[in-house]
């Protein structure tokens, strides 16, 4: 069975790149331009298996809100769910581990490295 991932970022451009990418390779694969259209698209689905989300949003959500908001729900909570940012500091990386994330994935990327870092998230490697 084909994996599910919704890619949440608001550049359609790096969307679309990831969509194209994991399709490739198998994937289902949805998306959403911002954090609140990502929580929304989330409760109207039966079942996602990862979550790549964008560090850095202007929708006044916030990132970190939506994963606090999913560690906290029971359904959610088993989702992984990775970081993708062009800031690739430790600072950051190790923030968004602690705060629940799966994985990160910095941009710009190449294939061989976002596949392996969706593959190890969502335990096929």
């Amino acid at each position: 069975m084909a994996k599910t991932v919704l890619i949440i970022d608001d550049d359609p451009v790096i969307c679309q790149v990831i969509e194209n990418i994991l399709y490739q390779f198998g994937y289902k694969v949805s998306t959403a331009a911002s954090t609140f259209g990502g929580l929304v698209y989330l409760q109207q689905q039966q079942h996602i298996d990862l979550i790549l989300l964008d560090i850095y949003f202007t929708d006044g959500f916030g990132r970190i809100t939506l994963v606090d908001r999913l560690a906290k729900h029971s359904y959610y909570c088993e989702i992984p769910v990775g970081m993708i940012s062009r800031d690739s500091t430790q600072k950051i990386i190790d923030h968004s581990i602690a705060r629940g994330a799966s994985g990160f994935i910095t941009k710009p990327f190449k294939t061989e490295s976002l596949l392996q870092q969706v593959e190890k998230v969502v335990g096929l490697n």
